[in-house]
């Protein structure tokens, strides 16, 4: 490998070159879209680069490397965080702005995506600290960052007053005056404590921040495409940023009804303490059309937009489709009811009939009939039941020669006596089974289930970003932040979550899964986000 660096009017530029090299080939690396090195470096100026190689033996084989010395180039400190490159995992900066001057907020910490332009992040900057952003503004790089040297971008200038016929990677190298509308925040800052200077003039005062990058960390840990203000020295001002960020970008706002559980929650949730999770709120108002990216983050330019699979037999159902499982069951129990074996499990029919008729295809399926084998079928009896829908009665067995022989064997050795397990129907059970309107009303009258305040509320939090089309690996900052305001102990209360009846009985009807790939579909379902939207809709009077 032949890695050269080059440093052209103060901006460094990295070429790498595989294969076995020459100087006719070193002038024919490219610069990624840019002017080719063939015409910054001659071929009488390549061989005594070449000449500077230092041949070496690996397994082997022999290879060339080549380090040039370059004496104006200044290396950025090491840091643990990795630079970002353009086709890496994406990645999302959290900034610190600290403002300079009397009259201005002290500090603001922000979080962005990594791939912004810098004139988009003025504006974000102006929303976040109430700044006048229709004047000139300008960024200044520090040394070793962005170039060798500081280098100050400015804003864009008016179309009159652009060169005509200047390209845009001019700019974008560092070749004359550098603009914002031409470089994105990653190409500037690249590694954990790197800063620059932001100078705003938008209203004939100039104003000056320091920007920091605090951390760097992938986009699918924490939602959103947009920025977020996630703190400051002013709680107040803290939601008022966000509100300016939203309408800004144009995100419609988002009102619970008036009276309704969720109403509720969020007047007991300030938005300083969960700036994340307010953010997330827009989308519960939205559809997801074609194309659009779970977890907030709209198809990018050089991506296909995702359309919808023609077959899909999800996209045409309603949220009373979260109770066909519990129809379904109640309508195979019957007025007799089911004569469960000895261990109180579904016979094999029942069991094959089910996963026929009601269980995902998409889900992984054993091969055992048994009910404690598969469980998305164990966890609609317990969600049936958790419902008050059925019970199981159980009693002596009727008279008859197996079952005689079989209470003898346990009365012989002293074990439990034999009993009969039968799977009936309640009485609330017989009234819903025929009415799947009335099933639904019921259904969504019980949710959410929990002993203690808390459990009902991060359960509410939980249908909140379903309804949001949050997909599972970007819900659980999310949940995390939200519940950590609500109260401590965040933790214990997620696993008491997770191994509830909220989320057993959303497994039960393909609602929620513990499996990327299966999140990433589920959350493109209409029915469940429908269906998470009237949970979060039922007024406070109806819950028990």
């Amino acid at each position: 490998m032949l890695a050269v660096e080059l440093v052209i009017e103060g901006v460094r530029i990295l070429a790498v070159r595989r294969g076995r090299l020459s100087p006719l080939a070193l002038r024919r690396i490219s610069l990624g879209g840019g002017p080719r090195l063939s015409k910054l470096i001659p071929k009488r100026a390549a061989a005594p680069i070449l000449g500077d190689m230092a041949t070496s033996r690996s397994r082997g084989r022999g290879h060339l490397s080549l380090v040039p010395p370059l004496a104006d180039a200044v290396a950025p400190q090491a840091s643990a965080t990795t630079p970002v490159s353009g086709r890496q995992t994406p990645l999302q900066y959290t900034l610190r702005v600290e403002c300079e001057g009397p009259g201005n907020p002290s500090w603001r910490r922000l979080l962005v995506p990594r791939g912004m332009v810098l004139d988009a992040l003025h504006k974000a900057l102006c929303a976040t600290l109430d700044w006048d952003d229709r004047g000139p503004h300008a960024f200044v790089t520090a040394d070793g960052t962005f170039a060798a040297e500081s280098r100050r971008i400015e804003s864009s200038p008016e179309p009159d007053a652009t060169p005509a016929g200047e390209p845009d990677h001019v700019a974008a190298r560092g070749i004359g005056v550098l603009h914002s509308d031409k470089l994105r925040l990653h190409e500037v800052l690249r590694r954990t404590g790197e800063a620059m200077s932001y100078e705003n003039s938008g209203d004939g005062v100039v104003r000056r921040a320091a920007i920091t990058v605090e951390d760097v960390e992938p986009i699918d840990q924490r939602p959103g495409q947009y920025p977020v203000l996630l703190a400051g020295e002013d709680e107040v001002e803290i939601a008022a940023g966000n509100a300016r960020l939203r309408r800004l970008y144009g995100l419609p706002v988002f009102t619970p009804a008036e009276g309704s559980v969720f109403a509720a929650l969020l007047s007991r949730l300030p938005e300083a303490r969960a700036p994340q999770f307010y953010s997330m709120l827009p989308r519960i108002g939205q559809d997801l059309a074609p194309g659009d990216q779970p977890g907030g983050d709209q198809p990018r330019g050089d991506q296909p937009s995702a359309e919808p699979a023609r077959d899909d037999p999800d996209r045409d159902r309603g949220p009373e489709h979260a109770v066909f499982h519990l129809h379904w069951l109640l309508r195979r129990i019957g007025p007799d009811g089911i004569d469960l074996d000895n261990l109180s499990r579904l016979p094999k029919p029942i069991v094959s009939a089910a996963r026929k008729e009601v269980c995902s295809p998409d889900r992984w399926r054993p091969r055992s009939l048994k009910e404690s084998d598969n469980r998305e079928i164990v966890s609609l009896r317990a969600a049936a039941e958790d419902f008050g829908l059925t019970r199981v009665h159980e009693g002596p067995p009727e008279p008859g020669p197996l079952n005689d022989a079989l209470a003898e064997i346990a009365n012989k050795w002293g074990t439990r006596p034999f009993r009969a397990f039968r799977l009936e129907r309640t009485d609330v059970g017989e009234t819903l089974a025929e009415d799947q309107g009335a099933l639904l009303r019921h259904v969504l009258t019980s949710l959410p289930f929990g002993e203690t305040a808390a459990e009902r509320d991060d359960a509410l939090l939980w249908l909140a970003v379903l309804a949001a089309g949050i997909p599972l690996h970007l819900r659980t900052s999310l949940l995390a932040e939200a519940m950590a305001a609500l109260g401590p102990d965040v933790e214990a209360r997620t696993r008491t979550l997770q191994s509830g009846k909220n989320v057993n009985f959303l497994f039960a009807i393909d609602a929620a899964d513990w499996w990327y790939d299966r999140e990433e579909e589920l959350n493109k379902k209409r029915w469940v986000r429908e269906f998470a939207r009237l949970v979060l809709a039922q007024p406070v009077q109806t819950r028990s």
